[in-house]
């Protein structure tokens, strides 16, 4: 087997005939027995897709899974040919539920295919595997495995059509809403995802390579304001498959602005982690299966985080939701770089992700009214306070 620059597996270019591709080809489904189907997994996750080949199979698992996967259109992409599909896992797909969303993306760079198969081997086992089910009960889960298609396709670009790199164009002033000034795939992705779930609470977007997690911030060396909780979570993750987790600004060895993980936490205030996978961009396509199961615990893990050691709850008033600004003594102060944690006006949920223990917490509404609470964090299930303002 030989990587042709395509993706795709092709044989050795050697005379021979009949017996010489025979030999072959009895190699090649020996060595996919034995990495995929022997454990349980298809042959189809042992290769690469195009960004067709990768729709037909999304839509496939669309087809396959009605009830549970459903495909999103988040819009064209910079080659105005292409578009940026969103996968949504739940158990009640068709409906905006009050649940925490949680995010995977793959492929901001083109040049990163092993990203993308991530993405989609992640979706695949997500809805095969039922003891992953009580997950997809109680979260939303949205994957967007080819986030730079025009990238992909245009012979594996690690930037846009618009020679971009998307991982530095992200808004570096999320203070205000500057997103008509970045590329239409990051405006997609912000606006069509992001600002229509009420929340999304952690997230990963994936690279190669480093075998690493990445923590916020890029831009500076400032710790952020949640720094104990999320390096917790990185630890965790980062466990399962023996990589290490660090701040952008350590492992990047200066300050660079313009990252997804930067603006997602900081405007959004996801959790959100950069994950570089393996040791390689082009890794040789029978190693996809090993990389992928390796990493696949560490991604669940996020994804079941805010179910555990976290609190939640909604804030009314006379009985209606309302947003409030929810804020933890000790974590937030006047001079945090991410904006206030709130509750939606949709269904006035809120959700902190936490560490065991002791917190007061304060809600505000309006700006003046303020009720403080003291809650004790369990380090098994989520907390849930409500808080009805008079």
């Amino acid at each position: 087997m030989k990587y042709d620059g395509r993706w795709s597996l092709t044989a050795p270019d050697r005379s021979g005939g009949v017996l010489t591709r025979f030999l072959f080809f009895t190699m090649l489904f020996f060595s996919v027995s034995a990495t995929g189907c022997a454990r349980g997994f298809a042959a189809e996750d042992l290769s690469y897709h195009t960004y067709d080949t990768m729709l037909s199979e999304l839509r496939r698992l669309e087809k396959d899974h009605p009830k549970t996967g459903k495909l999103h259109d988040l819009g064209v992409s910079s080659d105005g040919l292409t578009r940026v599909w969103a996968f949504k896992i739940s158990d009640n797909v068709e409906k905006e539920e009050d649940e925490p969303n949680v995010l995977l993306t793959g492929g901001i760079h083109g040049n990163e295919p092993v990203a993308s198969e991530m993405a989609l081997f992640t979706i695949r086992r997500l809805l095969s595997d039922d003891s992953r089910r009580a997950l997809i009960d109680k979260t939303q889960i949205w994957v967007v495995p080819m986030l730079n298609p025009a990238g992909h396709k245009a012979g594996n670009s690690h930037n846009n059509a618009n020679r971009v790199d998307l991982n530095r164009n992200f808004p570096v002033d999320w203070t205000g809403d500057d997103l008509d000034a970045v590329e239409i795939e990051l405006q997609n992705l912000v606006k069509n995802l992001h600002r229509r779930r009420p929340h999304v609470v952690a997230g990963i977007d994936l690279h190669t390579y480093g075998r690493v997690y990445l923590i916020p911030w890029a831009y500076t060396r400032k710790k952020p304001a949640d720094w104990a909780a999320m390096k917790d979570l990185a630890d965790k993750m980062a466990k399962t498959s023996g990589y290490r987790s660090l701040q952008l600004t350590e492992y990047l060895h200066k300050k660079i602005p313009g990252g997804a993980a930067d603006y997602l936490y900081g405007r959004c205030g996801t959790f959100h982690y950069g994950l570089e996978l393996g040791t390689s961009h082009a890794l040789p396509v029978e190693q996809l299966g090993s990389l992928c199961r390796k990493n696949l615990p560490g991604i669940t893990i996020m994804m079941n985080r805010v179910h555990t050691r976290a609190l939640t709850g909604h804030v009314t008033r006379n009985g209606k939701p309302i947003t409030a600004v929810v804020e933890v003594d000790g974590i937030d102060k006047p001079d945090n770089l991410r904006r206030p944690y709130m509750s939606d006006a949709v269904f006035g949920r809120y959700y902190r992700i936490l560490l065991p223990g002791a917190y007061t917490v304060r809600f505000t509404f309006e700006g003046k009214k303020i009720v403080k609470e003291k809650v004790i964090i369990a380090g098994d299930r989520q907390t849930v306070l409500d808080i009805e303002f008079p």
